[in-house]
């Protein structure tokens, strides 16, 4: 027998559905990592080039101080 009012008792119905879903990732091609190679050998050289130029600088500075030291020494021993 059913019960009175004619209702439906509602029902949960679950569906599952796959997606695939194709994604194509394109990296760099030969000719841009070539390119990319090219720019940090350029730019590695660039910076060996200003440590070089840093180098001689100090280097430069350190005799002149070395020089003027001994001429001031000298200069000293002569007045004793």
């Amino acid at each position: 027998m059913m019960a009175e009012g004619g209702g439906s008792i509602p029902r949960e119905v679950t569906v599952e559905k796959v997606v695939e879903k194709v994604v194509h990732v394109q990296g760099p091609t030969e000719k841009e990592i070539e390119q990319i190679k090219h720019n940090m050998a350029k730019e590695q050289q660039e910076v060996h080039k200003k440590f070089e130029e840093e180098r001689q600088k100090i280097l430069a500075e350190k005799t002149k101080t070395e020089q003027e030291r001994q001429s001031l020494l000298s200069e000293l021993q002569r007045k004793e």
